[in-house]
């Protein structure tokens, strides 16, 4: 019988190099989720491997491989009864290498956004090509991403913006609610379709002081840290 476990997420700091963006603790197992690897201590298991990210309708999926055994972590937005706190769904699963199930235990969890985002981001491409600042007047757009509390400020390349920022899952997005001030662009100015791009994009990744911005499968628009 699966032993029925309560999953704590928490986000453990912000903003440092190999913080843990999860800790995931059951009656009888830990997992530590980093931004390029998870630790897993259960079931006399222990074992830190590199993970994949598997994007479903209705959920992530995370995969490590370890020897002969393979973990399956599966989480999904939905009603918990340990409380409005937790909304998300957590399951599990430990698999010997005939993917027979070893393990598996589920529960409740919080989700909280990838802390890497929380930069300064300035604008390296848009649509596939590089961008430059005589594109932007005179200076390249930038992102200021706050994760704690979902919103970002910034430059479009003529106006200041500030706007909201929601994370679905471990590597979507949504970016909308953009205010901007009220100048006056120059016909050749790429601000509006900046703007247009970043309405529009639903998943992200960062990677070597990179923060690429996708519709789906296809790389939309590229930033570089700043600070």
């Amino acid at each position: 019988m699966k032993n029925f476990l309560f999953l704590l997420f928490t986000l453990v700091g912000l903003g440092q190099e190999n913080e843990p963006i999860f800790l995931v603790t059951g009656t009888d197992w830990t997992l530590t989720v980093e931004s390029d690897q998870l630790h897993f201590v259960g079931n006399g298991s222990n074992f830190t491997s590199p993970y994949t990210v598997l994007n479903h309708a209705d959920g992530t999926k995370l995969i490590a491989a370890h020897n002969k055994t393979e973990l399956q972590v599966y989480i999904k937005q939905q009603t918990c009864s340990m409380g409005a706190d937790f909304s998300w769904g957590g399951k599990a699963t430990l698999l010997s290498h005939r993917k027979k199930t070893m393990w598996s235990g589920e529960g409740c969890a919080i989700f909280k956004p990838d802390y890497r985002l929380s930069k300064v981001w300035r604008l390296t491409s848009l649509s596939g090509r590089p961008a430059t600042a005589l594109e932007f007047g005179g200076e390249l757009p930038y992102l200021d991403i706050l994760t704690r509390n979902g919103m970002f400020s910034g430059y479009a390349g003529c106006n200041r913006i500030i706007g909201k920022i929601t994370f679905a899952t471990i590597n979507e997005l949504s970016i909308g609610d953009i205010i901007a001030t009220k100048m006056i662009c120059t016909a050749e100015n790429r601000e509006s379709e900046f703007l247009a791009i970043l309405r529009k994009v639903n998943r992200f990744a960062v990677s070597g002081g990179q923060l690429i911005l996708y519709e789906g499968s296809n790389e939309q628009v590229r930033f570089e840290q700043v600070l």
